[in-house]
């Protein structure tokens, strides 16, 4: 028995599983210990439609750890190992939702291990675009180069979201590929990674590109440069948006572009 006497029922679609939490269930202010593990092997059986109780646990303990270092390396940790597990794919789901709060460098190779399939590719990104660090990077890299084919769309989406210049080079081919889909992806993702480079691919696919991809180019151009004011680049940014005025663009790019520069003089 718990030391304030309470017991907690969990129901599951096998039954009902009691266990002994060392605080109230209704508080939000759970402590870490025994209660981590016991709310850790409920949820490894969840399937959607069940009774979501023992997931609110585990999001309880994350926004707890969150506030403490080593609470957080120690429960993402515990989420991380479930990932590895014979837990459901709706538990797996779950886990790679709060890896995304609280998980860290050491957690990206449990992470990365699901980047394989496209079963469980696109959790595994949604749980490593906020991880900090080269780790994740070289993770997303390496699915870009090697992973399934129906992920691949989803791996450039991810590095255009975190900007990573190493993308580079495979974005730039990528960009003038066969594949449409995978093609306006990656000059997406180079309108946000932004850097010198970035733009000057997108300039040239601009000028010398496929006349289907000029539109996308000149919209990741524009992403682009608002990138840059938000940067502080103001003059790349106002470059950007003078080459756009004097092409011949659609009516909207231009009128983008128009506007982009009022808010530079303006700023």
């Amino acid at each position: 028995m718990a030391p304030n006497g309470l017991k907690k029922e969990w129901t599951t679609g096998e039954g009902i599983m009691t266990t002994t939490p060392t605080l109230a269930a209704a508080s939000a202010s759970i402590v870490m210990g025994a209660t981590d593990e016991d709310a850790l092997t409920a949820i490894k059986t969840y399937q959607f439609g069940q009774s979501r109780e023992p997931l609110t646990v585990v999001q309880d303990l994350v926004a707890a750890a969150a506030k403490d270092d080593a609470q957080q390396r120690d429960l993402a940790g515990k989420l991380a190992a479930l990932l590895g597990s014979d837990a459901t794919l709706h538990a797996k789901q779950f886990v790679c939702r709060q890896l995304a709060i609280i998980g860290t460098e050491e957690n990206v190779p449990a992470i990365a291990a699901l980047l394989g399939s496209a079963e469980t590719a696109d959790m595994a990104r949604y749980a490593l675009e906020p991880i900090p660090g080269a780790a994740a990077d070289a993770a997303l890299l390496s699915a870009l180069a090697q992973g399934p084919a129906e992920g691949r769309i989803g791996a450039v989406n991810s590095l255009g979201a975190r900007r990573v210049e190493a993308a580079m080079h495979a974005l730039d081919e990528l960009a003038g590929g066969a594949d449409a889909a995978l093609s306006q992806a990656a000059i997406a993702a180079l309108g946000r990674i932004a850097s010198k480079d970035a733009v000057a691919a997108l300039e040239r696919i601009q000028s010398s590109g496929r006349p289907e991809s000029r539109r996308p180019a000149a919209d990741a151009l524009l992403a682009a440069a608002t990138a840059l004011t938000r940067d502080g680049q103001a003059a790349e940014a106002r470059h950007i948006y003078r080459a756009l005025k004097g092409q011949d663009q659609e009516a909207p790019v231009l009128a983008a572009a128009e506007i982009g520069l009022h808010d530079l003089r303006q700023g």
